[in-house]
C-alpha cells in the first residue's frame, strides 16, 4: 500500500477495487483509505450511497463505471453527481461464488466525506 498521508492511505479507485475483490492477503483490512469520486444514489436500498468513477483503458467507448457501496453513514447523503473525497475502511466480504467478480460492488464504511470541485479529467486510466 502507499504510505499514509494525514491519517489515511491515498488510493486510486481502481487500486482499491482490485484489492477489495482479488487480494487474498486482505491488505486493506483495518486501513483508513482516501479516494475521490462522484456520488450516486443507491437505488438498491437506502443504506447509503454509491461512490463511482469511470475507468478508461483506451477511450470513452470502452468506459466502465467502477462503484463502491458506501455504508455506515448516518447523516444526509451528498447530492447526486457531486464530487467527493471520502475516507473510510474496507468492509471485508467475499465476492459471491457465481458471476463475474468485476460485477461485485465492495463496501466502504464511511468515516468522512467532503465535496470537492470536479477534476479536470474525471476519468481514471487503467
Amino acid at each position: 500500500l502507499p504510505e499514509e498521508v494525514d491519517g489515511a492511505v491515498p488510493m486510486k479507485f481502481l487500486d482499491f477495487l482490485t484489492r477489495a475483490v482479488y487480494d487474498e492477503k486482505r491488505s486493506l483490512e483495518g486501513v483508513r483509505v482516501r479516494m475521490s469520486g462522484f456520488a450516486m444514489p443507491d437505488i438498491r436500498d437506502a443504506r447509503g450511497f454509491l461512490l463511482a468513477r469511470f475507468l478508461l483503458a483506451c477511450c470513452a467507448a470502452d468506459g466502465r463505471a467502477m462503484k463502491l457501496d458506501v455504508v455506515g453513514w448516518r447523516g444526509k447523503d451528498p447530492p447526486a453527481d457531486s464530487w467527493l473525497v471520502v475516507e473510510g475502511t474496507w468492509v471485508p466480504r467475499d465476492p459471491p461464488g457465481e458471476g463475474d467478480p468485476q460485477d461485485f460492488i465492495p463496501e466502504l464504511r464511511l468515516l468522512t466525506w467532503d465535496r470537492i470541485p470536479a477534476p479536470r479529467d474525471p476519468y481514471e486510466g487503467a
